[in-house]
């Protein structure tokens, strides 16, 4: 009975920790906003579907164009 037991929880923290040390990077896009820097807000909108980003400071718009994935996770 207890080599059951023993078994059943081996095999149990076995899939816990096979399932929290997954291999999925995670994507940049969305919406991202720094801290008060120097009174401004540093804004950038990043699009996934067609590769492009915006930058705001401050509300107001001051970059914008496409981007490229050169490598892995650059």
């Amino acid at each position: 009975m207890r080599k059951i037991i023993l078994k059943g929880l081996s095999l149990a923290i076995i899939l816990i920790l096979g399932g929290c040390s997954s291999n999925i990077k995670p994507t940049l896009k969305g919406f991202y906003q720094s801290e008060n820097v120097n009174g401004y807000f540093v804004q950038m909108s990043i699009r996934q579907d067609d590769s492009s980003f915006v930058e705001y400071i401050s509300n107001r718009e001051v970059d914008s164009g496409t981007y490229e994935k050169a490598e892995n996770n650059i």
